[in-house]
């Protein structure tokens, strides 16, 4: 190597000097010689590290077998063609490394010279490669089905140290590895569901290369190895949408420990379709109508105040309310009905969803349309008013029904408060003040009545407020019967023998976002002799290999049940689901796939599966759970419940007995003592019969 490098022609001065004492030295020795390369030097090979990756990266470049010593600088060139010109990347160095920051195919050489002589590689390439993340790199086109598969072999390729945005936790980055890669040729809605007995798998989707510039799209990482891969929100969780012409990466890893794990993994992307239909907006037409105050027997809902009824509403057809396809809804106590909630978008106040059982409460402070108070959203209002369904006041006439009749297309649902108390003491005894209204809910025309016998106002609770009208599912718009005032806080306002029919533009010509696919001509389900069933017709089918029926607890993560074989014609189908959970709401829906690839999905029914007093509205939470976990029961009487917590070989580990009240209670379980791993929850009625039973793992 060289200690010190002199540059030709010139002259340079060696001092020789001592510090004061001694002055001098009468005595040294001196030596001097200048070493310098010479000849032909040696190139040798030229390497990037790493020479591909599946994003924007940076190489670092070197030579091996290369000319080393005195007076051999390097120099280092790239060109975007082999052929090319080529461009130096720094001024020649004593170093024979450099680094260079890759965006695309990139070809490299270096110059190694010794005084007038220089040698140059042969020329090498680092480029971006999309399947460069790894031994376990798999390209695939949704849908796609892996089979039984493996991690093991397929190396630690994608790290947390060397990925450019950590998606989740960094412990599910350090076992072996497989990518799956694909590009959505249109935007859609992206599923994955991992099915493995093995341990702490953790699913991470990118957009763009994961070890290049890729973002974090969604991950589901947890010490279970079956799991589903959807997105999450702030307050909600939706599918996963993946934008058609990008690259996307689905990275499935583990803990260090298990490194591997057996699986198999379901993928598909379900086509976002943009309608051309304009959104409703609420935009109905209110109109005044025949008063007709229907009297009926119908199914008698209970005594409770301030809550949505337990009984799930079951219109028996698809009805499109402001654009939206529903099967059904809730009952409020206040003189309300309450369709399904849209995902993400509260019912009542802001937090709080619709479902059987759930407080309401009863306040107006300000007017419609209104997102923050207990008016509720998604709703027909025949009017939201305090009244009291409990009290002592109520006679022989005070009841709330209601019933479906007639038979398709010509079916209508009827929801009926007949002479019932204010809440308020001071107007409960007086008859005159009973209310008495009901909405009438038409297959036919998509169409909405609300029909007033009495309203009377009790001024000395709540202001004597009352909102009569339609309320879109987030708050935001309001559609009055007259005007914006007339029937709306801070109105004081009364109503006998009246009705306004409701129609909407969306509905009457057949235009509804969420309406069966054009292939689809009917789809509804129902609970039949205690097993949970849907039918759905085609009136055309071209190219379609099968139906896949799905069901789902929350109404936005379903799963496969079952598939159906397409008879390729217009046909009737029926599919029964004997494994439903029972006790609790499910949502199903059916897909079709085609030979293509290509999928449709019809709108989303709900089945109550069961008319018992004790129900479970909402799946055990959180799961995953550590420290405990959470039931949701509602129930229509006083009584009690038991939870009951089971390891895998069925010894009972935890059994907690729980006191009901009418209406919905969340109930806590501390699993502190439990040691990790898979438990099943059994939660038993008063009779110690089983409404529900579900898995819960515990990390």
């Amino acid at each position: 190597s060289c200690t010190n490098v002199l540059t030709a022609g010139q002259t340079y001065y060696l001092v020789i000097d001592a510090n004061p004492t001694p002055t001098c030295h009468p005595t040294y020795s001196l030596n001097l010689s200048m070493n310098s390369c010479s000849g032909m030097p040696t190139a040798g090979t030229a390497v990037a590290s790493p020479s591909a990756n599946c994003g924007p990266f940076t190489t670092t470049l070197s030579l091996t077998g290369t000319t080393s010593g005195c007076g051999i600088t390097y120099e280092w060139f790239y060109s975007n063609l082999a052929a090319g010109t080529y461009t130096s990347i720094a001024a020649s160095s004593s170093s024979s490394t450099q680094t260079f920051a890759v965006t695309g195919t990139t070809y490299f050489k270096a110059v190694v010279t010794c005084g007038a002589s220089s040698a140059t590689t042969a020329v090498i390439t680092a480029s971006i490669d999309p399947n460069s993340v790894g031994t376990g790199a798999v390209n695939v086109t949704m849908p796609y089905s892996s089979g039984a598969q493996t991690t093991c072999g397929a190396v630690n390729d994608v790290t947390s140290t060397n990925v450019a945005n950590v998606c989740g936790s960094t412990n599910y980055y350090t076992g072996e590895d497989v990518v799956y890669i694909f590009t959505p040729t249109v935007t859609a809605t992206f599923n994955a569901t991992l099915t493995s007995s093995g341990s702490y798998t953790g699913l991470m989707l990118y957009n763009g290369c994961p070890t290049g510039t890729g973002s974090c799209v969604v991950n589901n990482q947890s010490s279970t190895g079956t799991k589903t891969l959807v997105a999450a929100t702030a307050s909600c969780t939706t599918g996963a949408t993946v934008t058609a012409g990008n690259t996307y990466y689905l990275v499935l890893d583990s803990y260090a420990s298990p490194s591997c794990n057996a699986y198999s993994i379901v993928m598909d992307a379900t086509p976002i379709v943009t309608s051309t239909v304009v959104p409703c907006n609420l935009n109905y037409t209110a109109a005044s109508t025949t008063f007709s105050f229907e009297t009926f027997t119908g199914t008698a809902l209970p005594t409770t105040d301030d809550v949505l009824f337990n009984t799930y509403i079951s219109l028996g057809f698809p009805f499109c309310f402001d654009g939206q396809s529903y099967s059904g809804g809730y009952v409020a106590s206040n003189s309300a009905f309450v369709f399904d909630a849209v995902p993400c978008n509260p019912n009542i106040s802001t937090a709080t969803y619709a479902a059987g059982g759930v407080s309401t409460g009863y306040s107006i402070t300000g007017a419609a349309p209104i997102n923050g108070t207990s008016v509720p959203r998604n709703a027909v209002l025949a009017p939201w008013h305090d009244i009291n369904p409990a009290s002592t006041a109520t006679v022989a006439a005070s009841k709330i029904q209601y019933q479906v009749t007639g038979v398709s297309p010509n079916r209508k649902a009827v929801i009926s408060w007949e002479e019932i108390p204010m809440y308020s003491s001071a107007c409960q005894t007086v008859a005159a003040s009973r209310a008495s209204s009901q909405i009438k809910i038409f297959e036919i025309d998509g169409s909405i009545e609300i029909h007033v016998k009495n309203k009377q106002v009790c001024s000395t609770w709540n202001g004597g407020y009352a909102i009569l009208g339609i309320q879109n599912y987030n708050g935001t718009i309001y559609t009055p019967p007259v005007n914006a005032t007339a029937h709306n806080f801070p109105t004081q306002w009364s109503m006998t023998n009246t009705a306004y029919k409701y129609t909407s533009p969306c509905s009457s010509t057949g235009a509804c976002l969420t309406v069966l696919p054009i292939n689809f001509k009917e789809f509804h389900g129902d609970n039949i002799d205690g097993i949970n069933t849907v039918w759905w017709s085609t009136a055309l089918e071209e190219n379609v290999m099968y139906f896949v029926v799905e069901r789902s607890q929350d109404g936005i993560n379903f799963t496969d049940i079952g598939t159906v074989t397409a008879d390729n014609r217009a046909s009737s189908y029926t599919f029964k689901d004997y494994g439903a959970p029972k006790g609790i709401i499910n949502y199903y829906r059916v897909r079709s796939v085609e030979t293509n690839g290509k999928t449709i999905s019809t709108n989303i029914v709900s089945i109550n599966g069961s008319s018992d007093d004790l129900l479970m509205t909402w799946p055990i939470y959180p799961n995953p759970a550590k420290t405990e976990f959470n039931v949701r029961l509602s129930s229509k009487k006083q009584g009690n419940a038991t939870i009951i917590v089971s390891n895998i070989y069925g010894s009972k580990v935890i059994e907690q007995q729980e006191k009901l009240s009418v209406g919905v209670e969340v109930f806590s379980v501390n699993t502190e003592k439990l040691s990790r791993g898979v438990y099943f929850i059994e939660i038993q009625n008063d009779l110690n019969e089983p409404i529900t039973k579900q898995k819960l793992v515990i990390e």
